[in-house]
């Protein structure tokens, strides 16, 4: 069986997309892979000849389909492909899925485009039976998962140590509800932020001595957390939406850190283990009072959720329940 697979490979610190093509080759398939991103620095000389990116990734993907006749197109989010295109596929005979990993916060987006698939993935479970009301037949939930390759326990070195350590540490970019959380653990904890926080922070904002760094890689990301005392998560869309899961659920236990996170609906069906979970600002702060002055508390559930995730929570895993479902 061989897959066209679509993924936008300029997503520098959570690129799922090259995640998804290394699993699927690991796992014996035969894969061609097209750029969503259109930002290489070739395409974007071919622009003034080509219709702009848009239509050169179209028009890529439809070459590619003819050329390699693969049986399949997977779609990572699926941006940018016009309704034509889509028609092309289905003519030419290709299965067509989809895998969209921003909802809840843009479903308003992928609804659109979700008509055009044959199987339809979301990472988010309370997404599917708005999907389900719009039409969409043959929708279902898949989570974001770890890359055990990359998300894993590390020994930091001494130089390591001595950039990466922290009480608390924040990995991630900035919203507003974001900062109102920060703000509130700084009252009372050590923080370091990593994300492109300065360029949105107001120049006075209290939050801007605990900037320890811009963009990073994975790579980096791995070291930021096995740094790190405790890994907090906020999700962007908190006070939002109660239900979809972002990959660092997945990632920073599968490193082997202890994170607390605010609470979502998938959690209780998808952890065996404790996952430590708030939903209010002092539940948050109690939490963090209580973890940091507990090493071995914190090292057993660490220990247990870090077994857990990397042995049912990867990417291998998701691949293998996305075929399966195909499969029925």
């Amino acid at each position: 069986m061989r897959i066209l697979l679509a993924i936008p490979e300029h997503l520098r610190t959570v690129p799922m997309g090259v995640y998804i093509y290394e699993t699927l080759i690991r796992l014996g398939w035969e894969v061609e892979k097209v750029d969503l991103g259109g930002r290489k620095k070739t395409d974007i000389l071919l622009y003034p000849f080509s219709g702009g990116y848009k239509s050169l990734v179209n028009r890529r993907i439809l070459r590619l389909a003819r050329n390699k006749k693969p049986d399949i197109f997977f779609s990572l989010y699926g941006f940018d492909i016009y309704p034509e295109t889509y028609k092309d596929l289905r003519q030419m005979g290709l299965l067509r899925i989809c895998w969209w990993l921003n909802d809840p916060f843009q479903f308003e987006q992928s609804v659109k485009i979700a008509p055009f698939y044959d199987y339809f993935f979301t990472n988010a479970k309370g997404s599917v039976e708005k999907y389900k009301a719009m039409g969409i037949k043959k929708i279902y939930f898949l989570p974001t998962a770890c890359y055990p390759p990359i998300h894993r326990k590390l020994n930091l070195t001494f130089d390591e140590l001595k950039k990466y350590q922290s009480d608390i540490c924040f990995a991630g970019d900035w919203n507003l509800s974001r900062e109102n959380f920060l703000l509130e653990v700084i009252k009372r904890f050590n923080l370091s932020i990593w994300g492109p926080w300065a360029k949105k922070l107001d120049p006075s904002s209290p939050l801007r001595k605990f900037i320890k760094g811009k963009y990073f890689t994975p790579e980096e990301m791995v070291k930021i957390y096995n740094g790190a005392k405790i890994v907090l998560n906020i999700h962007s869309w908190y006070g939002k939406f109660n239900y979809g899961l972002n990959p660092r659920i997945f990632e920073a236990p599968a490193c082997n850190a202890f994170t607390i996170t605010d609470f979502k609906e998938e959690m209780t069906s998808l952890f065996d283990s404790k996952y430590v979970t708030f939903d209010t600002k002092e539940e948050m702060m109690d939490l963090l009072a209580y973890y940091l002055d507990n090493k071995e508390e914190r090292k057993d559930i660490s220990q247990r959720l870090h077994t857990e995730v990397s042995s049912k929570h990867t990417y291998e895993m998701r691949i293998k329940e996305l075929f399966s479902v195909i499969e029925k």
